[in-house]
Order: C-alpha cells, then structure tokens, then sequence
C-alpha cells in the first residue's frame, strides 16, 4: 500500500480542501452523492491493484469536478460572514491530507476505506476543519455501517467540534434516529452544551423530535426548562400553532409558586396567550386556558392578547377573551386601546364587538387621536358612520397638531365623511392655530377641486394665509393643480400673493415645469417679473429644469433672461453647467443673455463649460467670438 499513499494524499487534499471550504449545511450534495455512488462503484478497499488503476481514473475526474464546485463554493462562502471566513483561514490548522481522506471517506459511508486508514495508524478521533470528527461526518451523513466501525474502534461520543455539537447532537439535528438511540446508549453526556448553549435534549425539543427527546429525558433529563433558552423556539411554535410542542413544554415545566408556567414571558414580553391570539391559534389559546393562564397578560408595550386578536381580525378570538374577562379599555404605551387597532385594520365587526363590550369611543390616544378621526384617517366609512351615526360620538374634538375632524378629512381626500361632519354642524373654515392650516388649504394640497368648490361656495376664505404665507392658490399650483387654480380664480381668490420665501404661483408653477399654469396665471395678469429672496426667476427655473418649451414661453411674455441669483449666477451658466444644454444657452445668448457676466466665484458661463469639459459649449462660444483666453 505504500506505493498507493500519492494518490491517497492527493485525494486527501481534495477532501480537506472541500471541507475548508464548506461548512455544515453548505456541503455541495452533488459533489458527496457523487463520491458515495463511485465509492460503491468502484469498492475500494477490496483489491489494491484495482484500487491502484482506478484511483488514477477517479483522480482525474476528481480534479475536473474540483475545479468547478471550488469557483460554486466560493461564491457561496463569500456570502458568509467575514469574521467566520477570517477565522476559518487563520485560525483553522491545515488538515493532514490523509485525515482528510479518512473523513470524507467516512462521510461517504466507506467502511472498507475507513476500516483501511485506522489499520495504517490514523486515530479514530482525528481532527478535521471545524474541529469534526470522523465520528462527526459518519453520523451526519447517517452512515450507521461507519458509525458502528469508528465506535468499536473507540471513537469518542463527546468528542465536540468548532460549534461545540457532539455527534448525538449532529443526528438529532438530521433526525437520524436509529444513531440517536446508538448514540444515547453509547454514553453521550446528555449535560453536555454546545456553543449556543443548548443541550442534545434542548436540540430535539426545537426540531420538534418528541420521540428522541423522550428517549433522551428516560436516560436523563436534561431539557432546559429556561425562558431564555427557549425564548425563541417556544413563541415559534406558539407563531405556528405547534399546541403538542406547547403543551409537552406547560405540562413538564417544573412548577413553583412564583408563577404559572402558561403565564412565563418571552421575547418582548410577550406569552404564549399573547402570541396564539397575535397568530389566530385558537386551540393553543383554549390549550393555555384550560391551564388556568392570565389571558389579559400584557407585553412590555402593555399591549394584551386582545390588541393582537383585534389588529388581524380574529373575531372569535375577540369574543373568547372578552368572554374570559380582558379589558377592553386597556390602554397600551401609545395611548391606543384594542378599539384603535380594530379601526386601523378596517375590522368593521370587531369594532361592534368591542364598542357592544363596553369600550370607550371617545378616548384619546398621546397625540389627541380619537377613534373618530382614525376611521377617518383609515377611510373606513363603515367604521365611521357606526361611530358617528350610531352611537353619535363626540365629533367636536381636536388634536395635539391643532386639527379638527373636518380638516382632517380634507386632508385625506374623505369628501363624503367631511360633508357628514359638516351636517352634524361642524364649523368647515376653522383654522387650526398652531399652523394655520384649512380645511380648504388642506383640500387644496390633496387635488380635489370638487372639494375645494364645496369649501369655497360654503364662504370658506380663499384667501385664507396659513402661518408659511401660503394661499390656496399657490398651494393648488404647487401641487400643479390648474383645476384646482381656475375653481379659486372663478371665486376671486387673489392669484398673486408671495409666501415668505417671496414665491408666487406662477414661479412655482415653473419650478413644477407646470407650462399650462403659467401660461393661465400670466393671462390672469400675474407677475411674470417676480424674482423671489433666492433670486430665482421664472428663467432660472426654466433652465435647472432643461423646459425648452416654458423658455419659449417666457420669451414670447418678454420675461426677464439674464437675472443672477444670489449665488451670482444666471440661467445662462445654469445651461451651461453640466450636464449642459446647449439648445438653451444658443437661445438665451441670441436673446442677448450677457456671456461675460460673473457669479460670485467669479466663473463665467465659459470658464463653467471649461472646468466641465463641455467642448461643444466652448466651441459654440469660440464661435460667437467670446475671448477663451482668460477661463479660468
């Protein structure tokens, strides 16, 4: 066999190369069916003049494959965390190429192979890369014929690799139970934790494997009944309805007088009630009530079991745990009840539910919102003609922003619930004095024009000013909204009124790029002339925007061209900046735009176009004769 150890280490390498590479689950399955498949194929062990010939075949085919399940492994590992990619190439010790081969070839279930290295002196609890061992890679491939060898050859059950699972916890993980039970009676230490704290029993327990975890609590209990380390799988299971997994871990729980098993809290605070009831698992919140279970536990935002039922729609969840005595009026650290998340949701018939118990209509969550406005908000007009018709709840109230009902449902475009409100006698031109916002500005930034008619034939102030110096009219033109426009301008509103920033509605309807607006507002006898406190034109907003069109335009109109901005620059350097345009800086030249003009870097448009490398702007200057000497 000595003349055979080449080819051995050779093939060695290639197993440890693959392991460095992989780990766990990451295993290339094609690459291990296919070894498993040629190592029965080609029966190894037996003959070694024929192990000889075709171990020289299998090499070969071995290196072709390599080559491309190492670029597959690397993409995929180079998806992985870099602290584990660090670890593994610095930390991890090049691994013996024929402890490689032993390994994978334990992986592939080759007794004879592996039956072969142990006679040559390779130790059975060998290391490989994640600290495995041969016992490792035998019992998560569940290849009992292996496992059966390396055990009678002393293998080392507690033997733990990099992430401190033993091979019992490696089956119990795959569910290989035939080695699980092998593995047990072997003498694992069944107290034995692994890197994440969890025991062979905890294991089990989280792959929801009854049948291996009772077999390991015969032998010695050693599940974890600790809420923080099971915090995880436990509101798993109670997330997917799991009652049996439930109900193995409430009815084994050892119990004390401090507290109830069915009342422990999880993650957030959160119970197994709180969860099922979040998740509609009707049969676990029956399964924790029959334990006597507190099912008006709160989480840590005190929001209760019923929250969660009334947020997803459960309604007879809704009915069980009001039946059961949970208050309906609990009110969570937003100052919501589990009324507010029934409306939020548009859950109509939880609504009824909840308002038929008893709960308060009419409270305020922390930012003055009350169930009324929400249904508003929401636009569930169900919800909001049961409160407002039916049980006539107090709509006179307002928020901590300063909004009323009605402003609120011009601001959410709720045409028909603003006009209910304003039958109920709702005042509709009140003017929230914190911003000085209207329903009619509201209805304005919104695009309704049927909206805004509504406000304006009632006497709603279409000049009204809020504390920004807007008007109707130029919020309607900053939301490029001309019906909107000529609706205010049939009922004299004023059209050319500035806002602090000395903004009008015909500037910011070029801003917008809005041409049909401007060319409305210029014959309305706007001020095609207005420069703002930016100093920002008409023609600024034509050039930052490249609108050739509204350019057109603003010439026709005789509009000022060549202004400067308090940055000192004039919409001809805008066109001449990059990306430049040369279209519109032949044009506003033509219109005598001065090109010698300077902004306050003292760039022209030429020295622009030359720090930005627009050559057909200097070629077009050159053209006209402007001096290219001095651009700098």
């Amino acid at each position: 066999m000595e003349e055979l150890k080449p080819m051995l280490m050779e093939l060695g390498s290639m197993f440890a190369a693959l392991q460095s590479m992989q780990a766990g689950e990451g295993l290339p399955r094609q690459f291990v069916e296919q070894m498993e498949r040629r190592s029965r194929e080609l029966n190894l062990p037996d003959n070694p003049q024929e192990l000889k010939a075709r171990m020289k075949e299998e090499q070969r085919k071995m290196k072709a494959n390599f080559k491309k399940l190492k670029a597959a492994a690397q993409k995929g590992s180079s998806e992985t965390d870099s602290s584990s990619e660090s670890s593994d190439s610095e930390d991890e010790t090049e691994v013996n190429a024929e402890i490689g081969a032993f390994l994978g070839a334990a992986a592939l279930g080759n007794v004879g192979f592996c039956s072969m290295m142990l006679q040559k002196g390779v130790d059975v609890n060998a290391r490989g890369q994640k600290s495995t061992t041969a016992l490792h890679a035998a019992t998560h491939e569940d290849k009992s014929d292996v496992v059966n060898l390396l055990l009678s050859r002393g293998a080392d059950v507690n033997a733990a690799d990099s992430d401190g699972d033993t091979p019992l916890m490696l089956a119990i993980m795959k569910k290989h139970r035939p080695l699980i039970r092998l593995l047990v009676e072997r003498g694992t230490n069944l107290q034995w934790r692994n890197k994440k704290g969890f025991t062979a029993a905890d294991l089990a327990f989280i792959a929801e494997d009854l049948e291996s975890l009772d077999l390991i609590q015969e032998r010695e209990r050693s599940l974890q009944f600790d809420c923080k380390v099971h915090n995880e799988s436990i509101l798993s299971f109670a997330q997917k309805g799991s009652t049996k997994m439930i109900e193995y871990w409430l009815t084994n729980y050892p119990q004390t007088d401090d507290v109830k098993p069915c009342d422990l809290q999880y993650k957030d605070g959160r119970t197994i009630a709180f969860t099922a009831a979040l998740n509609g698992s009707e049969e676990l919140l029956v399964l924790v009530d029959s334990l006597d279970a507190d099912l008006d536990l709160p989480d840590n935002s005190n929001s209760s079991p019923l929250f969660c039922a009334a947020q997803n729609g459960y309604d007879s969840i809704v009915r069980m745990l009001i039946d059961k005595g949970c208050d309906v009026n609990r009110v969570r650290d937003t100052g919501r009840t589990a009324l507010f998340s029934a409306i939020v949701n548009s859950h109509e018939k939880i609504v009824r539910i909840l308002v038929e118990a008893g709960a308060n209509f009419n409270i305020k969550d922390k930012t003055g919102t009350c169930p009324l406005a929400c249904s508003i908000v929401c636009g569930s007009q169900e919800i909001f003609d049961y409160l407002l018709v039916e049980k006539e709840a107090d709509c006179s109230v307002i928020d901590e922003s300063g909004n009323d009902l009605v402003l609120i449902a011009a601001l959410y475009k709720r045409f028909q619930m603003l006009q209910q409100l304003h039958q109920r006698g709702l005042p509709l031109d009140a003017v929230n004095n914190k911003d000085g916002e209207t329903a009619l500005l509201s209805a304005c930034q919104v695009r309704c024009p049927e909206m805004v008619e509504y406000l304006a034939d009632r006497e709603c102030n279409v000049n009204v000013v809020n504390k920004n110096g807007v008007t109707p009219v130029l919020r309607a033109s900053f939301n490029n909204d001309l019906a909107t426009v000529k609706v205010l301008a049939k009922r004299k509103a004023q059209l050319d009124v500035p806002n602090k920033r000395g903004e009008t509605a015909i500037l910011v309807s070029a801003q917008k790029k809005s041409l049909p607006l401007v060319e409305y507002l210029y014959k309305k006898h706007c001020d095609i002339n207005v420069i703002d406190k930016n100093g920002h034109t008409l023609a600024y907003y034509a050039a930052t925007t490249d609108n050739m069109e509204m350019l057109h335009a603003l010439i026709r109109y005789s509009a000022p061209l060549d202004c400067q901005d308090k940055k000192g620059n004039t919409p001809l350097m805008i066109a001449a900046m990059k990306p430049a345009n040369l279209k519109m800086l032949q044009i506003l030249v033509k219109n005598k735009c001065n090109v010698e003009t300077r902004n306050n870097a003292g760039n022209t448009a030429c020295s622009i176009a030359a720090k930005q490398g627009s050559l057909d702007v200097l070629q077009y200057l050159d053209s006209i004769g402007e001096e290219l000497v001095n651009i700098t």
